[in-house]
């Protein structure tokens, strides 16, 4: 067997996110290949056409962009919903450690995309929960300051002092860095809803929550998520919650404690969870 070399990374292709239609005649997925010469990952949008059993051959979408991946979804049979590049102003303040993310919707036929809406979270990914309300996925930063909600003429200078911390990490948690995600110290994969119509932003965890895994009921009405909340240590002792979006109630599916919970799936009614014990 011969060694694999760094150049024998490139031809390797990454596939990652399969979705399906609404009404199943399409089914997208994301592929990734490594630009070494660049220095970084390059990302492309495929599509199949289902209609014919699934039988033919995947063709590309005609949109790309840098990253590993590109964290789309389905918003009906023709049109997708996923983040794009800033520009301009908004590049800059990105650039300077602010937090943005921009969505935009995305023909499936082709074309271009064009901007539905923004909200102040960095590297957001999206899923729609029903007509104009989506579950926005990130991980918060609890030590950082709220830089968003501070007047537009404070946020330089308040990104500034931010940006001068980085030249030390702060580690008072454990573990201090894990699976390739680097420091993690008082980070959390945190949910949020956004409703387009009013441009509200609400979270659907507390800041010290991580969340493991999520799903959307099929109706929309329900957003069933799971994690552990946690301060200092880590624990694999997951809950499994339910949110309810008409009401912003959460009951508790399943107690903290005994289970760690990889993934979880709506079938119809039904809540399947991926789990097992803790220890």
């Amino acid at each position: 067997m011969e060694r694999i070399m760094i150049e024998d990374l490139e031809r390797y292709t990454f596939l990652s996110g399969l979705r399906f239609s609404p009404a199943g005649k399409t089914a997208l997925l994301c592929a990734t290949r490594m630009d070494l010469k660049a220095n970084r990952y390059e990302s492309s949008l495929w599509r199949l056409d289902m209609e014919g059993g699934g039988e033919g051959s995947w063709s590309a979408l005609g949109y790309a962009q840098s990253g590993k991946s590109i964290p789309f979804c389905f918003i009906g049979d023709s049109t997708l919903l996923l983040p794009t590049r800033p520009e301009g102003e908004e590049k800059d303040y990105v650039d300077k450690g602010g937090w943005l993310t921009i969505f935009s919707r995305l023909p499936v036929a082709g074309g271009a995309p064009r901007r539905a809406f923004s909200v102040p979270l960095a590297g957001a990914s999206a899923l729609k929960a029903r007509a104009g309300l989506y579950l926005l996925s990130c991980v918060h930063d609890c030590a950082r300051p709220d830089i968003e909600s501070m007047p537009h003429d404070e946020r330089d200078e308040a990104l500034k002092a931010w940006s001068e911390e980085g030249d030390y990490q702060v580690c008072d948690e454990l573990p201090y860095c894990f699976d390739g995600r680097g420091y993690i110290n008082k980070k959390r994969h945190r949910l949020y809803l956004y409703e387009e119509a009013s441009g509200r932003l609400s979270a659907v965890t507390a800041p010290l929550f991580e969340v493991s895994a999520s799903a959307v009921s099929p109706d929309g009405k329900r957003i069933a998520y799971a994690g552990v909340e946690y301060v200092g240590r880590t624990e694999p002792r997951h809950g499994a919650y339910l949110y309810n979006t008409e009401t912003g109630a959460i009951r508790e599916l399943l107690a903290p404690g005994t289970h760690y919970i990889a993934d979880m799936a709506f079938m119809d009614s039904a809540l399947v969870l991926a789990a097992r014990p803790w220890d």
